[in-house]
């Protein structure tokens, strides 16, 4: 075994180097799909929440608007009754 790596030794030192490169290399492009699929069920998980938020959104920009024309319909009421009072008081 030694005699064949000491007649072998320039073949081991171009290919110790290479190996290492390539087997990185393969490590590395495995780890990124990996990453880059974690990374897409986070951004669709992202979607789905910012698309309820949203719904809850326009549900209560809704309401709020519904609210506030009641109260406008309240404050109209009263000035109107104030008129008609007034009118009445000037036929008299």
């Amino acid at each position: 075994m030694i005699s064949f790596i000491q007649e072998n030794i320039l073949i081991f030192l171009i290919l110790l180097p290479i190996l290492y490169i390539v087997s990185r290399d393969i490590i590395s492009i495995i780890n990124r799909k990996n990453r880059k699929k974690e990374d897409e069920i986070r951004l669709r998980e992202s979607e789905e929440r910012i698309l309820k938020l949203m719904k809850k959104l326009d549900i209560n920009r809704e309401s709020l608007m519904k609210q506030l024309s009641i109260i406008q319909n309240k404050i109209k009421l009263p000035s109107e009754e104030e008129n008609a009072d007034d009118n009445e008081q000037k036929r008299s």
